[in-house]
């Protein structure tokens, strides 16, 4: 079965940490997450507002027309089912 391409394996580094991606969810280890030292999120702390709720994950901001540009940095993290996922400004 051919992935894909939001399926691929991409690691990321963010605060000089390596992040790896879950190799069957597009989500990322909470092992890596948690050294990252950013603030990690859940539905409760992005519906009531503030600093959350400015943060957006990459399929949210592909939908809203300003997809992640490769040089912008990952603010901090939500959890999903099977990982986590990184949050961009908006």
């Amino acid at each position: 079965m051919k992935k894909s391409k939001s399926m691929e394996r991409k690691d990321l580094v963010v605060n000089g940490v390596s992040v790896r991606r879950h190799e069957r969810y597009p989500a990322y280890m909470a092992e890596d997450v948690k050294k990252t030292g950013l603030p990690i999120y859940s539905r409760k702390d992005r519906s009531t507002g503030g600093a959350a709720a400015r943060l957006q994950s990459m399929s949210q901001r592909r939908k809203s027309g300003k997809p992640v540009e490769a040089e912008e940095e990952v603010k901090g993290w939500y959890r999903v089912q099977n990982g986590y996922v990184p949050l961009y400004e908006r």
